[in-house]
């Protein structure tokens, strides 16, 4: 529905028009898929009657209401398109009174999944989201810096009942925003973030990860029943430049979580399994200056030291597991050539997909830079600039996440990536089960960080990604609340995973 703020729900819920009635259809099509020819309608108001009666614990779909109307009139079915539309009066008219409630939230759809078209559902908040989705955009932010983005986010959350707390985990724009819908239950983590691309900006589609996660997490809490839980937003900024969520976990960030979800942007709808973790170092060698030609026995060349490592990474490729990645490359350039150089600045980063293999690489590595200040006749500074690690894939969480992607009508369904690279949300799912849906945006073999991931940024397209990403990860956060069976098989799966995958 549009313009909800401008109707009058309840004098709709009273306006019956002229039903209930009766009608015959000749279409045999529909009488093939319905079953029979007598259509029944029903009143606005009958629904109400009905979806008031769903008591504590209980849930109803659209489908079983309209079974009850066909069985209670002694017609073949109930008219479908009025009953999706009824229900949401009875919604809406709920929402605008201030007693005599109705439990809308315990009728589902007719598959059972969460009501998009409830008040504050994902569906009644998407103008609002894409808003925030331009505005972050347009409005480019990097490295911690993300003030403008980390403004509208929070203010959106508070205005919508959230309780939020800034600057946690030891970043100025991070933040945790909290509602708590009775007691116990549990304690569902929503990550988004919202920084740029320097010199690119939005090349990663993050503009849409806020507004995504906070529409899922809104939705959530309108939509919910009598079941107890905890829904916790954190924003996770300079996951691009400092992967912030290394640090926030590290400062005590995420841990009071038994499931943590994400969305992002992709040429495909589809989860991870397993991703490499990484440690980058920055290795800075100091040596003697000295005339190249007329004095160079005077000079120890920092220069030299740092090809020698680069040299020695090679030589180890051949010891090392065949997952194991290596990377380097000069970041500062020493010169003139005629002067032998007295600094030189290298960049490594080493990849495994186990976060106990990848130590044994490092610890070697680290004895080939010392080695190379040796043979070079120069001191070193070493410098250890990421440390991420690599998830513990639960495929349960994915599973229901693809559940509801394909219920929410998500594009181009494709099977989990089955090998990725480095993310800070590997630290997040090293200790805690989650999950990341990405959703279809932008054709099929499209690069992230690219330009094309900025020319699709506003497109319909990244604002349907939005839409679809709230509605997967309101899905499956819905299953774990109601189906506590579910979360026992998330954690069960993890301590399991985690003696695998370390």
């Amino acid at each position: 529905m549009a313009n909800e703020d401008k109707k009058d729900f309840n004098a709709m819920l009273h306006d019956s028009k002229d039903m209930p009635k009766f009608q015959i259809i000749i279409d045999q099509k529909s009488i093939e898929k319905y079953g029979g020819n007598k259509m029944y309608f029903a009143p606005p108001i009958d629904y109400d009657k009905v979806m008031k009666k769903v008591p504590y614990g209980k849930v109803i779909t659209v489908g079983k209401i309209r079974e009850h109307f066909a069985k209670l009139s002694g017609a073949d079915f109930t008219e479908p398109i009025t009953a999706g539309i009824f229900v949401s009066i009875v919604a809406w008219a709920s929402y605008q009174r201030s007693e005599d409630e109705t439990p809308y939230w315990r009728t589902l759809k007719a598959n059972g999944e969460l009501n998009a078209k409830y008040p504050n559902g994902i569906e009644a908040q998407k103008e609002k989201l894409w808003e925030m989705a331009d505005f972050i955009f347009d409005h480019p932010e990097y490295r911690g810096k993300e003030y403008q983005a980390c403004d509208l986010l929070t203010k959106y959350l508070t205005d919508n009942g959230f309780s939020v707390e800034r600057s946690v985990g030891g970043y100025e724009t991070s933040f945790r925003a909290e509602w708590k819908h009775g007691e116990g239950g549990p304690v569902i983590g929503i990550l988004c973030e919202y920084d740029a691309l320097e010199g690119l900006g939005h090349g990663c589609g993050h503009h849409m990860q806020g507004p995504s996660c906070l529409g899922a997490a809104v939705a959530l809490k309108e939509c919910a029943g009598e079941e107890p839980f905890t829904l916790v937003v954190y924003g996770t900024p300079a996951e691009e430049t400092l992967g912030s969520k290394c640090d926030m976990i590290k400062n005590g960030c995420f841990h009071e979580l038994d499931a943590a979800f994400m969305m992002h942007g992709s040429p495909t709808t589809c989860t991870d399994v397993k991703c490499l973790a990484d440690q980058s170092f920055k290795v800075t060698f100091h040596g003697k200056r000295a005339h190249a030609a007329l004095a160079p026995e005077q000079g120890r060349s920092a220069f030299d030291a740092l090809l020698v490592a680069f040299n020695g990474i090679e030589f180890l490729r051949e010891h090392v597991p065949d997952d194991v990645r290596m990377h380097y490359t000069v970041a500062e350039l020493p010169g003139p050539a005629n002067v032998v150089p007295v600094k030189s600045v290298g960049k490594f980063s080493l990849r495994s997909f186990s976060k106990e293999e990848l130590k044994g690489v490092v610890s070697r590595f680290k004895d080939i830079v010392k080695g190379a200040a040796l043979i070079a006749g120069v001191d070193y500074e070493l410098e250890q600039t990421s440390d991420f690690y690599n998830k513990i894939p639960v495929l349960k969480l994915n599973e229901l996440l693809m559940e509801n992607a394909k219920l929410a009508g998500a594009p181009r369904l494709a099977p989990p990536r089955e090998k990725t690279g480095s993310t800070d949300f590997g630290n997040v799912m090293y200790e805690i089960p989650g999950s990341c849906i990405r959703v279809a945006f932008v054709p099929e073999g499209t690069s992230s960080h690219s330009q094309e991931f900025v020319d699709a940024g506003k497109t319909q397209a990244a604002r349907d990604c939005i839409i679809y990403g709230a509605k997967s990860i309101a899905g499956a956060s819905m299953d774990l609340i109601t189906k506590p069976e579910l979360m026992d098989e998330v954690k069960a799966e993890f301590a399991e995973n985690k003696k695998k995958f370390k």
